[in-house]
């Protein structure tokens, strides 16, 4: 990719983002230095800077005009070009001028806020004059056009020293600034900027927006000045001499969310999603975990952990289900058969965590054991709205699930599914084992179905045409793995399962969606909207999938047979499925992160949301588990109970 074209993201665990280019032009909607995520503040705040240092115009732009985008500064200041680096302290550009050299920098803040600072470097006595103005759109933050807003000075209370200043009516946003500078009222509105990602999505991409002055900023050598923006003015006192944390991270803490616990299903436009929630929690909780081992204390990722499970499982108890997405207000999508599943999904990968950190969490089985056992019983007795138990114990998605739409693979084009998923699925089948398998587990009775019967069914499942099978291998107490632990047959199911996954549907960056000997397959992603939704998983791939079957291909190695040594010759995937190629990673839009999807061909193109939370999270869970011999753990407790009798 570009190295023009990459994309970087700074975040707080408020739910507020910043992100853009590196080159600085700003080619979507949501690029900008201070915006809310869907579902909690989803507004456009600070989405554009325009500034020049010594007369010298910096930060470029891209304009619509009769004769096409042109960009802006003019071209004969182009040729003074950024050094441009991201690092895990944010992203900066360092411009050489004839009298020094300028830093722009985002900065992620503790405990929210993100700041944009400017500092100045020279060997002389000349002193740096920076004229900065700032672009409030005040917007939603899928919507295009900026308002009229005006500045507000305000009395800060406290220690902090510095101005702040309100801005909008409607809608405010608060700034901290911090340095030698002044403001002058200077109102204008700029017309046509120009988002070329957007015109490629199918969507406009043009927008006018408004400032109501701008900033004269002074800076001697090795001074510095800040604008700090937040929603919480409160924030501002606590953040003053911050020092930014320089200390190598996972990026899967970018997600995170605090007051309260959530997490970001992906970035730029998606929030907080229930089946992405849980489905990426046990890669944050792996790398969290992980962190905090060293010290032996985990108290800052079980308090977070705790509040996630029990503020979504609360929906349990008092609805029967959960919801697909958070939206404003409280209000909430309650559109998915499976946002249940995954929550107890994330309760098995939890406590195999466990098992490997005795300290982690000790009392998680009595927190949540209730919880389980409330989840299990409504989708027995019919609470549960698509699910519904058969005489066989395995369990079906119903009519009653919106045409079917209601699974991750959830496209819709007028309301109709394209991928209409309904009766006997797989993941959801191997899901509801799992929840069956861990609560009798937790029980310490012994277990209360007939585990082998059942387990044959669920292994029995199968779309071959698509890659969701996968999931009877992959999850910690996948139906394979567990009867394999207990000594029956599953080993020889897991072996053609991957044998037909590797030759239908891995590719470097994860699972296709759909075979491609199937009429139906789309290998790309691109198009107006219909035709992206019509593609969307009728044959991209899914990174997130590439995780599960990381872990699936792990355990093949460790439960083959010597009879079947020669299977493994007949697909060769299995055996390069350890971890994303070190080729692919460095193509990524946004250093460290994974995107929403792939075009299922070469070259693999990156497509959709450009820092997807589980496309990143499974792959960090496939290697955790690896790295800490999760399943070794997991099979000895099997092992243990059924030598009690427990098992039968």
């Amino acid at each position: 990719m570009p190295s023009g074209d990459a994309e970087w993201l700074v975040t707080d665990p408020q739910g507020a983002f910043a992100m853009g280019t590196a080159s600085g032009i700003r080619t979507r909607r949501y690029h900008g230095f201070y915006n809310g995520i869907a579902g909690r503040s989803q507004t456009a705040y600070l989405v554009d800077l325009e500034f020049e240092c010594q007369g010298v115009s910096l930060w470029p732009h891209l304009y619509l005009s009769p004769q096409g985008p042109l960009q802006n500064p003019e071209p004969e200041n182009i040729g003074i070009r950024p050094i441009f680096q991201d690092s895990p302290s944010g992203p900066s550009w360092t411009w050489t001028l004839q009298s020094g050299q300028l830093t722009f920098r985002v900065v992620p803040m503790q405990p929210a806020g993100i700041s944009v600072r400017w500092e100045w470097a020279t060997t002389t006595q000349s002193v740096a004059l920076l004229k900065v103005r700032g672009f409030w759109a005040m917007r939603d933050l899928h919507g295009l056009g900026g308002v009229a807003w005006s500045w507000k000075s305000l009395d800060l209370q406290g220690t902090c020293q510095g101005t702040l200043a309100s801005l909008g009516d409607t809608k405010e946003g608060f700034c901290l600034f911090q340095g030698n500078w002044e403001w002058s009222d200077d109102p204008l509105w700029y017309e046509n900027f120009y988002y070329s990602e957007e015109v490629e999505r199918g969507y406009s991409g043009q927008e006018n927006l408004y400032s109501a002055g701008f900033l004269q900023i002074h800076l001697k050598s090795g001074e510095s000045c800040s604008w700090v923006n937040s929603l919480d003015p409160g924030v501002f006192d606590l953040c003053q001499g911050a020092q930014v944390d320089l200390r190598p991270r996972s990026r899967l803490f970018d997600f995170i969310l605090q007051s309260p616990a959530g997490v970001v299903a992906g970035f730029p436009w998606f929030g907080e999603w229930g089946r992405d929630t849980f489905v990426t929690l046990p890669g944050i909780a792996a790398a969290w975990v992980e962190l905090e081992a060293a010290s032996g204390e985990f108290k800052n990722s079980v308090p977070w952990i705790g509040e996630l499970m029990e503020r979504w499982g609360g929906w349990i108890k008092s609805v029967g289900s959960l919801p697909n997405v958070l939206e404003q207000e409280g209000k909430a999508q309650w559109d998915s058969c499976d946002a249940t599943l995954w929550w107890c999904h994330a309760l098995a990968a939890l406590w195999s965590y466990t098992l490997v950190f005795p300290k982690f969490y000790p009392l998680f089985r009595l927190e949540f054991k209730p919880l389980l056992e409330a989840a299990i019983q409504s989708i027995r007795t019919g609470r549960h709205p698509f699910l519904r138990v058969l005489d066989s114990g395995l369990i079906e998605v119903t009519g009653a699930a919106k045409n079917g739409h209601t699974t991750w693979m959830d496209a819709r084009i007028n309301a109709q599914a394209v991928t209409p998923r309904l009766g006997l699925l797989p993941e959801i089948n191997a899901l509801w084992f799992q929840a069956l398998v861990l609560n009798d587990i937790w029980g310490q009775q012994g277990f209360t179905f007939d585990i082998a019967s059942l387990g044959k069914r669920v292994l029995a499942c199968r779309e071959d045409s698509r890659p969701n099978f996968v999931f009877m291998h992959s999850i910690p107490l996948a139906p394979s793995f567990v009867l394999s632990s207990l000594g029956w047959e599953g080993g020889e199911v897991l072996e053609s399962d991957l044998t037909l996954l590797g030759d239908l549907f891995w590719t470097p960056v994860g699972l296709r969606t759909l075979s491609p000997q199937n009429p139906s397959y789309r290998p790309r992603y691109k198009g107006h909207p219909t035709e992206r939704d019509a593609a969307y998983h009728q044959g991209p791939v899914w990174p997130w999938l590439g995780g599960q079957f990381m872990v699936a291909c792990d355990r093949l190695s460790r439960t083959r047979s010597s009879k079947h040594a020669g299977a493994m010759a007949v697909a060769p995937a299995v055996l390069r499925a350890k971890t994303l190629p070190p080729t692919v990673l460095k193509q990524m839009p946004i250093l460290g992160h994974i995107s929403e999807l792939f075009d299922s061909l070469p070259p693999f193109v990156a497509r959709g949301a450009p820092a997807q939370a589980w496309s990143l999270a499974c792959f960090e869970e496939a290697q955790a588990r690896r790295r800490w011999s999760v399943d070794q753990k997991m099979s000895e407790v099997l092992a243990q109970d059924k030598a009690r009798g427990s098992i039968g």
